[in-house]
């Protein structure tokens, strides 16, 4: 949905086109289907869809930008006044083709990843002491320690990401795997270096 928005902010700013692509790390299907096998996953299964989308106009589309809704919009958000307007400009002008009737209609290609999760009873610590679950846990974060890469998260980023409920400056956790936002009590997940900036997947500090 995106992909203009993201062509505009490469052209601008080249030396954050990879911060930029993060969003589109998961385009592999080879990739997307390891992801889900190694979350513990099984008879995985991922395939491309196009679907149509519609919104009711530009304006409507642009909103969650302005309300820098993800990382993309938020390094737009990072530009000066005058270069946000010429984004929002040249983005509406190549969306014009996609216009019907006042409205916007058009098709996004995404993938959907399915596969069947394991038993609770298969979790190798139900039936051990709370003792050996804390060893089983101390050992994960221990590992995460080390750099678990799969948590990182790229310095330019951080710079730029913001919370989405308060606009405030993010602390990252790199042993949890987070990013941090104090005034709104809430944790936000980082998943494969790409951080979820979702209030539905944050989860509340001290929980």
């Amino acid at each position: 949905m995106w992909g203009l928005l993201a062509e505009a902010l490469c052209r601008r700013i080249p030396e954050q086109r990879h911060v930029i692509n993060l969003s589109f790390a998961l385009a592999d299907q080879a990739r997307l289907r390891s992801l889900f096998i190694e979350a513990g996953f099984q008879e995985v299964h991922v395939e491309r869809v196009e679907r149509e989308d519609t919104t009711e106009s530009f304006e409507e589309y642009w909103e969650p930008i302005e309300a820098g809704m993800g990382s993309i919009p938020q390094i737009y958000l990072s530009l000066g006044a005058a270069e946000r307007r010429a984004v929002r400009e040249e983005v509406k002008t190549q969306l014009s083709r996609f216009v019907s009737n006042g409205r916007l209609v058009m098709c996004v290609e995404m993938l959907i990843g399915r596969g069947r999760a394991q038993r609770p009873d298969s979790d190798p610590y139900v039936g051990r002491s709370d003792g050996l679950r804390d060893v089983g846990q101390s050992e994960t974060l221990e590992l995460a320690k080390r750099g678990d890469r799969s948590a990182s998260l790229d310095a330019q980023l951080l710079k730029i990401l913001r919370c989405p409920v308060t606009n405030a400056l993010l602390e990252y956790d790199s042993v949890a795997g987070e990013l941090i936002s104090r005034p709104a009590d809430l944790a936000f997940p980082i998943r494969d270096s790409i951080p979820i900036m979702l209030t539905d997947a944050a989860r509340k500090l001290g929980r």
